[in-house]
């Protein structure tokens, strides 16, 4: 079923959206738009693309120092007591956290 949600999605941003002139592109389509811009493709790199999709949270510092994610408890430290800190996070991966 996915696939085929999959190619819906491509076949109507392919057909339906960037062959199509767009008033925020002064009536270019955005393929059009693509083909004309001279400046070279940057593609991220693996943990460029981790970075940008981890989620983020705020938790308050329990008075041991811990923290608590998606029913796990992290140790942050000490120094942090009391004061809310930001996670940052894999929430496919919860083995370590970025505070």
């Amino acid at each position: 079923m996915i696939f085929e949600e999959v190619g819906i999605l491509f076949y109507w941003v392919e057909e339906g959206y960037n062959h199509h002139p767009h008033s925020s592109l002064e009536g270019e389509t955005p393929a059009g738009r693509f083909q004309k811009d001279t400046r070279r493709l940057r593609f991220a790199n693996i943990d460029e693309l981790r970075d940008a999709f981890l989620r983020e949270e705020s938790r308050k510092v329990d008075k041991t120092g811990c923290v608590k994610l998606c029913g796990k408890t992290y140790d942050v430290g000490l120094e942090w007591i009391r004061k809310t800190v930001d996670l940052r996070y894999d929430p496919f991966d919860l083995e370590q956290i970025e505070v």
